[in-house]
């Protein structure tokens, strides 16, 4: 097994695709044949760390330091599972829809419970812990139906795989080491033992983060189609899928119990203590890579013509569900970036967005693989969740703008704005995308032009500024849609949350500095003027270049003298404005104009010309609409967000990487 820090699509318990079986993936609509399967994947939970990200659940709010789940690997389930079903969606073997519809809603002790002797069910009451949650009717439904074993031999043998495992050197070590961390290549050194050399290549580790460490969470084993009741295990191990890989880094704690509130179960423990446990109070950040977070970082991806594919030899990773497009080699997902740690503009690696080594990736991650509150707003969300008035896009006057904000239980967190169309259109693996939610790895080719992304933390009152600002930009969400909406923490920021995805009639722009010192600008719909010019005018008419969509309604380069009849008196006057239609980065010169072609920008980034002002922004709206006439055209009658930063070396990079020709004035 190799242990890779390179996160790929993981997803623990509700996560399971269990409306969809396998055929029914492929578009044909029949039901999951029994027995038709390749080999199995034996799934072992780290029980205390599972309870740490679900402290409610039964099992959880019982467990003990002494029972077998605090000091043992647990049953999760036994899969079987079809080559390159990486999803692990073959399923529902001849299960009615009745049934599915309760599995879909989670509403498992529902469901008809399988027959199992008392035997049985006393050993999965202790190996399976989610048996008080009646995870094994999930479990039953879903995989075993496909196992073409009766439900008591399905679970009596996964009962006694656990056993097995717990009697090799690879489980006790597990267990000897509860409460401290470990190194990785030690614990697959114990494995070896047991199971040979080489036999890493056979198992995968993943881990979920709690406050900088990465805790052990499952253990997934491949396990030959035939499972004889007696026998080493060893001679049932198979390898996996090569695109099935770990998330555990070199550090791996190995959490001990912790009880509902999260405190440890000791004697000496005051459990009527009303602090929030780790999981709410831990902070979700701006992270440059897993486990490396900064005040702030900003990615700037490539277009497909003069950059294409990944960086080196990279590989994209479906991380966040979906498959690999295609999109005829038509894509691109190199980039630059700075941060907080280091504001000058350096080369990225890899695929960003689809790896937790870069920002966007292991970013986004924290929220999808966490437990944190969040609200996502995209105006072109294609249909995936759907949004009440909208068909594939919401147009005027919703906003433009994009991207996501994560808050814990005490209302810290960070806003991520993206320039992506459909991503990202899910906040959590429990209610995943069809279409999945992975740069690279969604049918609209997002990944074909230039983006941007850009990473902000927020204290509590930033928190609540942010959002104040996308109520009155008009975003599109919907706070009743858990997809895309998990709204928690303080009240305040709750009551705030509730107001949003409702089209605002106010035509005042807001403008507040954040505790970084970063100057947020929100524009209403209503109010009807050329977007960039109202950046210029906000900033004391400071000249600005902006790189955007720019594309028909065209807004031309502005000068001091260009008449703008589309304006309005709460505003100061605007600087000259120019319009950037090419940049270069190492030599290389690209299009910075709006368009369907390979060599197009749908990032929208700007700088002031004024070296004594070194402002960088990071913006909603393209540079489209109507300088006079019909003054609500196009961009002028959307709302979105600027975020504006007074740093000299990221203007310096940003002013380099936007530097090259520049569209004709209008006079």
């Amino acid at each position: 097994m190799k242990v890779k820090r390179a996160l790929v699509w993981f997803v623990f318990l509700t996560s399971i695709l269990s409306s969809t079986a396998y055929a029914q993936q492929s578009g044909k609509g029949t039901t999951a044949v029994p027995g038709k399967f390749d080999s199995y994947v034996f799934s072992l939970s780290w029980q205390p760390a599972f309870c740490e990200t679900k402290p409610d659940k039964k099992e959880c709010i019982s467990q003990t330091a002494d029972r077998y789940d605090a000091n043992n690997l647990v049953l999760h389930g036994l899969w079987p599972n079809k080559k390159g079903d990486t999803r692990h969606v073959y399923g529902f073997c001849n299960v009615k829809n009745s049934i599915r519809k309760l599995d879909n809603a989670s509403t498992w002790c529902k469901m008809p419970a399988p027959g199992l002797t008392d035997d049985t069910k006393n050993n999965l009451s202790t190996v399976m812990p989610g048996y008080a949650s009646c995870l094994e009717r999930h479990e039953w439904y879903k995989h075993g139906t496909c196992s073409n074993l009766e439900a008591n031999e399905y679970f009596s043998t996964a009962s006694s795989l656990v056993a097995k495992v717990a009697e090799t050197n690879f489980g006790k070590y597990i267990s000897a080491n509860v409460g401290n961390t470990v190194n990785s290549d030690d614990l697959i050194s114990a494995f070896e033992k047991d199971f040979g050399p080489g036999s890493r290549d056979y198992v995968n580790l993943y881990c979920q983060d709690k406050q900088g460490a990465s805790m052990l969470l499952e253990v997934r084993m491949y396990l030959t189609k035939s499972l004889p009741s007696e026998g080493e295990l060893k001679s049932l191990l198979v390898r996996p899928d090569s695109s099935e890989q770990g998330t555990c880094p070199q550090k791996i704690l190995i959490d001990p119990v912790h009880n509902a509130t999260g405190l440890k179960n000791t004697s000496t423990t005051d459990t009527s203590s009303s602090k929030p446990n780790s999981a709410q109070i831990s902070l979700p950040a701006p992270l440059l890579e897993k486990g490396h977070p900064v005040d702030w970082w900003f990615v700037f991806k490539f277009n497909a013509a003069t950059s294409p594919g990944c960086g080196g030899t990279a590989q994209r990773n479906c991380l966040f569900g979906g498959a690999v497009q295609d999109y005829k080699g038509q894509y691109s997902q190199q980039f630059v970036y700075a941060s907080s740690e280091n504001p000058a503009l350096q080369q990225g690696t890899g695929c960003v967005g689809d790896t937790l080594k870069d920002p966007v990736g292991a970013t986004f991650d924290e929220i999808y693989n966490g437990s944190f509150n969040y609200v996502i707003w995209n105006d072109q969300f294609y249909g995936d969740p759907a949004i009440q008035g909208c068909g594939d896009s919401c147009g005027s006057p919703w906003g433009h703008s994009k991207g996501l904000v994560a808050w814990n239980d005490t209302g810290e967190g960070y806003v991520m704005q993206v320039s992506t169309p459909s991503w990202p259109a899910s906040g959590s693996a429990s209610t995943p995308r069809a279409d999945g939610n992975t740069l690279g790895c969604i049918h609209d080719n997002d990944v074909k032009v230039s983006q941007h992304f850009f990473a902000l933390k927020l204290s509590k009152d930033d928190i609540k500024k942010v959002i104040q600002a996308l109520q009155n930009a008009s975003v599109v969400t919907d706070p009743t849609n858990k997809q895309i909406v998990h709204n928690g923490g303080p009240s305040d920021v709750q009551e705030l949350v509730k107001q949003l995805g409702i089209k605002s009639s106010v035509a005042t722009q807001m403008v507040t500095t954040l505790s970084s010192g970063v100057k947020l600008i929100s524009k209403p719909s209503e109010l009807h003027v050329p977007p960039w010019q109202m950046v210029s005018a906000t900033l004391d008419g400071t000249p600005l270049r902006a790189a955007t969509w720019w594309a028909n309604p065209k807004i031309e380069t502005t000068s001091t003298t260009t008449k703008i009849d589309c304006w309005s008196n709460s505003l100061g006057a605007p600087g000259p404005v120019q319009i950037a239609t090419s940049g270069q980065w190492n030599g290389k010169v690209f299009s910075l104009k709006g368009g369907p072609q390979l060599d197009s920008n749908h990032a929208k980034i700007g700088v002031s010309t004024n070296t004594s002002q070194p402002y960088a922004i990071f913006g909603d709206l393209n540079q489209q609409g109507a300088l006079s006439g019909n003054c609500a055209s196009s961009q002028n009658g959307r709302g979105g967000l600027f975020y504006v930063l007074n740093n000299k070396p990221l203007f310096d990079g940003l002013t380099n990487l936007i530097k090259g020709e520049t569209a004709t004035a209008t006079p």
